[in-house]
């Protein structure tokens, strides 16, 4: 059984426009999977651990 902490979900970082470069940058630089990029935010993946 996995633990709600460990379990990974789907999660929208947003920010201003013009960001989403450097936020995914700094995302991939931290080892997060980067799964979109939008105009105003980076989709990646996460738990709360």
């Amino acid at each position: 059984m996995t633990s709600s902490n460990t379990q990974k979900h789907q999660i929208l970082i947003t920010c201003p426009k013009g960001v989403p470069p450097f936020l995914k940058k700094e995302l991939e630089d931290l080892g997060f999977p980067v799964l979109s990029e939008l105009a105003a935010g980076v989709g990646t993946e996460g738990s709360l651990e």
